[in-house]
């Protein structure tokens, strides 16, 4: 994966929102893309409107799973699209089901962490995850991808990030409200990557966990921005030179990334086609050939930056 600097950390900030990090999850407190980024008309902008002929427009709003006040206040275009719309679709909408189904899918029956790791590295991602506030109880049998995904989010992270006040808010206002994947196709994401992976991921994690704290504030300034190729080129340039630790990466691109993007925009078709609709998703998803805004293109959707 990533030898000198972060890449995953980024990714997961950008495009994995989690049943249990939307939710008040108290419990646990829990390829093929080139390693540049391109410029191309799908490089800046965090709202795109998508238009079905005949039907009213929809928008689509690249989020970052953040609890940083600037990204929490909506600019004004996207206030308007979000206040107008009928319905509102999200990558997941966790209730309390979802959240108790995806911690207990975080761990295992018996302590395996430990031997997992090796002594070493367990010890510090022991000492991370004390600080993340996961229980004593619950380190040693969380599986590697769920210490991975909770030692990259931000540390003292409140869980009020962008997504989850926007479903709230849908819901409030009584929108009609959609999930884009379920709890189960979350967990599958994860859970079906090899453990061998997992393992090489978190020891990287474990080890750069620093570096992956300070690289999550540069890519808030790169988001508040709307410059998705600098977004890209902050996970992608850093790829190892490994190749062991590449391939392992690729497949968490592939895995949390690309094919969700797949997921989501079969899963909008229906949305736009009946127009008025408002979407927010990571904003990497918006991203590139393999992104949706190109795949609701190729399906015959005009799409137009916003903003």
């Amino acid at each position: 994966m990533c030898s000198r600097r972060p890449t995953c950390a980024l990714i997961v900030a950008l495009v994995f929102n989690s049943a249990a990090a939307s939710s008040d999850a108290s419990a646990l407190h829990a390829a093929n893309q080139p390693a540049w980024a391109e410029e191309s008309e799908f490089s800046h902008g965090v709202l795109w409107k998508v238009e079905a002929k005949g039907m009213p427009p929809s928008y689509l709003f690249g989020t970052i799973h953040s609890d940083d006040d600037r990204v929490l206040v909506l600019p004004p275009a996207v206030e308007t699209a979000f206040d107008e719309a009928a319905s509102f679709a999200a990558e997941v909408v966790g209730d309390e089901a979802a959240v108790r189904k995806f911690l207990t899918a975080m761990v295992t029956r018996e302590p395996r962490l430990p031997q997992l790791l090796g002594a070493a590295d367990y010890a510090q991602a022991d000492h991370l995850l004390a600080e993340h506030d996961v229980p004593a109880q619950a380190r040693p049998r969380f599986k590697p991808w769920a210490a991975l995904i909770t030692l990259l989010q931000p540390r003292g992270a409140t869980g009020l990030v962008l997504d989850r006040a926007l479903l709230h808010d849908a819901q409030r206002r009584g929108k009609r409200i959609h999930a884009l994947e379920s709890v189960e196709e979350q967990i599958a994401a994860l859970d079906g990557m090899a453990e061998a992976s997992q393992v090489r991921l978190l020891h990287v994690v474990v080890t750069r966990y620093a570096d992956i704290q300070d690289a999550t504030r540069r890519l808030i300034e790169a988001y508040l921005a709307r410059d998705l190729a600098t977004l890209w080129r902050l996970n992608a340039d850093t790829m190892a030179d490994a190749v062991a630790e590449k391939a392992d990466n690729e497949l968490f691109l592939q895995r949390v990334l690309f094919a969700r993007n797949q997921r989501f925009a079969e899963r909008l078709a229906p949305l736009l086609r009946n127009g008025n609709a408002f979407a927010a998703f990571g904003a990497l998803h918006l991203y590139g050939e393999r992104g949706v805004l190109s795949l609701l293109q190729q399906r015959g959707y005009k799409v137009l930056r916003v903003y």
